[in-house]
């Protein structure tokens, strides 16, 4: 009666010699026991490595034509100069009801720092700034380290570290600084958008005999412009009024909210009015005692300082969202009425081969109400509402021409700017 195994000869043929394969029968195997093995045996050689080859060239033959769809349908191509990585804590926040101002400011205050700034044009500056990468970068205010020829940074923890200025952007009051050290502990970035009625807390790190200067307040606008005479008009700035006596915040004086995350940065080219300083608690952190005067202080908003420093700090410039409206004038409260619309800009002027100047977009004349969800009651409105975009994206305008409701969709461009 024939075995399994001539019939599997008979099937599939007469097996290659044992050396060729990967397994041996018992009868091949010679054991003395007369106990049956089965051994796996691993085969290298030429073999393997004209396997390698193969898959090799399959690879690159394969990786160079996807290069060349790629180039083909412009998939390279950014509107921004290379993505900009953002470091961000991933955390609960906390926003019990009731903590003291204190308790809040404590969460945040490890990655609060003071900067000394010398040999520039204001002489020795103080300001505030706040980690934003564990990697030594921070973030404070250009015209804090203006022209200056040495910076030094006093973190929290007691360290004394001289300071690299990586990069500024003179028009938005943002500047990014580098110091030696990677275990830096990173800031929380506000998810939530500032809201009228809203009481952050002021965080100065800027007094070195007296420490950081905690003190409330109110938003008493979201977003707004700032406009001085002879100076060039800022917008997007939030607006808060101190409920208590306060003097002049230094440039980087952050905004927390009830949770310790951070919301906005101080900037001193919009700083309010100078009042009687506080005394100082037995923690060293100044807190302000109620008073009937009030001050005004503006600050750029967290999320926007942080794309900004962002870009600076991985590509040295920055790509801006752009649709090409430079211009326009807001409506009166009487225009708004007639027209039946709560706000809106009437445009004044677009630039030429820009999103809004192509055939049968924008013209002067016409009047935006609404960029997506976002409500336009001015050209603030529209400011702020352009820097959330990304470039490359596409958004709908609406507007009026002659009385006549339209919609029209725009691809963001991307404008360069260069520090």
């Amino acid at each position: 009666m024939p075995n399994d195994d001539d019939d599997a000869d008979d099937e599939y043929g007469t097996p290659l010699p044992p050396e060729d394969r990967l397994w041996r029968h018992p009868s091949e195997m010679g054991s003395d026991s007369g106990t049956p093995q089965i051994v796996l045996v691993s085969k290298a050689g030429p073999a393997l490595g004209r396997t390698l080859l193969v898959a090799g060239l399959a690879g690159l033959i394969g990786a160079m034509a996807t290069f060349g769809v790629i180039v083909g349908t412009d998939a390279f191509v950014r509107e921004r100069a290379g993505d900009t990585s953002v470091e961000k804590r991933e955390v609960d926040v906390d926003r019990t009801v009731g903590r003291t101002e204190l308790a809040i400011a404590d969460i945040v205050l490890p990655s609060v720092a003071r900067v000394e700034a010398e040999g520039g044009p204001n002489g020795v500056v103080n300001s505030t700034a706040v980690v934003f990468r564990s990697d030594g970068h921070l973030i404070t205010t250009a015209d804090a380290v203006d022209a200056a020829e040495t910076i030094t940074v006093y973190l929290n923890d007691g360290s004394r570290l001289p300071a690299q200025l990586v990069s500024r952007s003179i028009e938005y009051d943002i500047a990014v600084l580098k110091v030696d050290r990677t275990d830096l502990p990173v800031a929380v970035l506000s998810q939530q958008r500032t809201e009228f009625a809203d009481q952050p807390i002021m965080i100065d790190a800027s007094n070195a005999s007296r420490g950081a200067e905690i003190n409330d307040g109110v938003v008493t606008k979201e977003s707004t412009r700032f406009e001085r005479e002879g100076e060039k008009t800022i917008y997007g700035l939030i607006q808060t009024t101190t409920r208590a006596t306060v003097g002049a915040r230094s440039a980087g004086t952050l905004l927390i909210d009830n949770g310790g995350a951070v919301v906005g940065l101080i900037t001193s080219r919009a700083e309010g009015q100078r009042v009687a300083e506080a005394p100082t608690n037995a923690a060293n952190l100044q807190v302000s005692e109620p008073d009937d005067t009030n001050a005004l202080h503006f600050a750029l908003p967290a999320d926007f300082a942080w794309d900004i420093a962002g870009q600076l700090t991985d590509t040295g410039q920055i790509v801006k969202p752009w649709l090409g409206l430079p211009s326009g004038q807001d409506l009166t409260s009487s225009e708004a009425s007639r027209l039946d619309v709560a706000g809106g800009l009437r445009v004044t002027s677009v630039e030429p081969a820009s999103p809004a100047k192509d055939p049968g977009r924008l013209e002067a004349g016409d009047i935006i109400t609404f960029i997506d969800d976002e409500s336009i009651g001015g050209f603030n409105d529209l400011v702020v509402a352009t820097r959330r975009l990304e470039p490359g994206s596409q958004v709908r305008v609406f507007y009026l021409r002659d009385g006549e409701q339209f919609e029209r969709i725009l691809t963001v461009a991307g404008k360069v700017e260069v520090p």
